[in-house]
């Protein structure tokens, strides 16, 4: 595509501040056949300081009205919509959007209870959205491949860098496996340990579950795009790197997925 456009979209920030999110629009942002969201211009950790980390309290409502807002006004065109993920400073596996999306949660009495990332261990039972994509399409750009639970799960690996004590990763790490289990129970979708469901503090998981989302690795989709199969292939060395290197660079981010492009044409890698 050779015509596009960026578009705000009035939303907030993961602590509840309000906050303008930016889409991507084809061809065009007054009647788009696609757009792109990038999560993390709302669920971003860089949009809170250090010292406000809150992996309880941080939402993913933001992307929830980014887009309820993008379904309501381009209902006639859209087509398909792309949400990328990664950087994020929430933990409450969708909830939050859900919530922006109709979903309503109630607990073992059957009271209604908080979308937030510590209420997640007290579901037992929630509504549809009450918002559909009807014939639109959901790709979801992830950028890490663990799953959602298990010891390689969302909240034990990236719940701690988010501001989150051990008690609370225990917490939140039974709130998932407790919201998972109830997912499987009433829409028959298998997501505990399925690749890349943990992406995003399990976002991907709710989008794979209530939207039927195709979860996508984020960075073979980026290098498939700008062609960099073909790029490497007239240059000796590739350099790459990210902001941080440990272990969960090997869960599919991207210096890791770069290398292995790299070491198949036999080039060398720093």
């Amino acid at each position: 595509d050779v015509c596009s456009s960026d578009l705000s979209i009035d939303s907030i920030d993961p602590l509840g501040r309000p906050i303008s999110g930016t889409l991507l629009c084809f061809p065009n942002s007054q009647s788009p056949s696609r757009i792109y969201i990038e999560s993390s211009s709302v669920c971003g950790y860089t949009l809170i300081k250090e010292e406000e980390k809150n992996a309880l309290r941080a939402s993913s409502r933001g992307l929830g009205i980014m887009l309820r807002e993008s379904i309501l006004r381009w209902k006639h065109s859209l087509q398909e919509i792309w949400i990328g993920l990664g950087d994020s400073a929430i933990s409450d596996m969708g909830m939050g959007m859900l919530s922006e999306l109709g979903v309503h949660f109630l607990n073992s009495k059957q009271e209604p209870i908080p979308a937030t990332t510590d209420h997640l261990v007290h579901i037992n039972a929630f509504s549809p959205p009450s918002l559909h994509l009807n014939s639109i399409s959901l790709t979801v750009l992830c950028d890490v491949s663990n799953p959602v639970c298990g010891p390689q799960g969302s909240a034990v690996t990236f719940s701690p860098q988010k501001g989150a004590t051990p008690e609370q990763v225990a917490l939140i790490a039974r709130g998932m496996e407790n919201f998972a289990t109830r997912i499987e129970n009433k829409l028959h979708r298998s997501l505990k340990y399925i690749p890349m469901t943990g992406s995003a503090g399990g976002l991907s998981a709710a989008l794979f579950s209530f939207f039927n989302a195709k979860l996508v690795p984020g960075c073979e989709f980026l290098l498939s795009e700008i062609g960099f199969d073909e790029k490497i292939s007239q240059h000796d060395w590739v350099v790459t790197g990210e902001g941080r290197t440990d272990a969960q660079t090997l869960k599919g981010k991207a210096p890791a997925v770069v290398l292995e492009h790299s070491k198949k044409q036999n080039k060398q890698c720093l």
